[in-house]
C-alpha cells in the first residue's frame, strides 16, 4: 500500500515536467531552416515606410541618392525576396534571405544590373550583395536613364 502514493506523485510529477516542456518549447522561438524567407528577427523589426527610410539612411547633406531611388531598389528587393519593404534595411543582404537569396540575384537583380551597366559601362564590375548596392546603383544608373 505505500508504493502507491509514490507511484501517484511519481506520476503526477512526470505529468508537471512534460507540461512544463511543451511550455517552454512553445515559449522559445526555434531556429529558421536554412531556407527561411527571412533572417532571424527579421519580422520582429520595426515597420518603416518610405520616408522614414529615406530619411534615416540617405538623406544626408550632399547625398546624390533621391528617394525614388530608394524606392526602386526597396521595391526590386522586396519583390525578389519577397518579404515588405517595411521591414528591409540597407544591409540586408541578398544572402541573408538562404535560397531565395540565390533565386533572386539570378532573376529580377541580374536583369536590373545588366539594364545599368548597358545605359552606363562604368558600372562593370558592380556587385549587389545588399540592399544599399542595389540602391547605390540604382542612384548612379539614374541619370543617364533619361537619356
Amino acid at each position: 500500500m505505500d508504493a502507491v502514493p509514490v507511484f501517484m506523485f511519481l506520476l503526477a510529477l512526470a505529468v508537471v515536467g512534460l507540461v512544463v516542456y511543451f511550455v517552454a518549447r512553445t515559449m522559445k522561438p526555434s531556429e529558421p531552416a536554412m531556407d527561411a524567407p527571412a533572417p532571424i528577427g527579421f519580422h520582429q523589426r520595426q515597420r518603416m515606410d518610405l520616408q522614414e527610410f529615406y530619411e534615416a539612411y540617405y538623406l544626408k547633406p550632399g547625398s546624390s541618392i533621391h528617394m525614388n531611388d530608394v524606392q526602386q531598389g526597396l521595391t526590386m528587393f522586396a519583390m525578389a525576396a519577397r518579404v515588405p519593404a517595411e521591414l528591409l534595411r540597407p544591409t540586408d543582404r541578398v544572402s541573408d534571405f538562404g535560397e531565395r537569396g540565390h533565386n533572386m540575384f539570378s532573376t529580377i537583380l541580374a536583369t536590373q544590373l545588366q539594364a545599368a551597366i548597358a545605359r552606363n559601362p562604368k558600372l562593370a564590375g558592380s556587385k549587389v550583395e545588399s540592399l544599399d548596392d542595389l540602391i547605390q546603383l540604382a542612384a548612379k544608373a539614374e541619370p543617364l536613364s533619361g537619356e
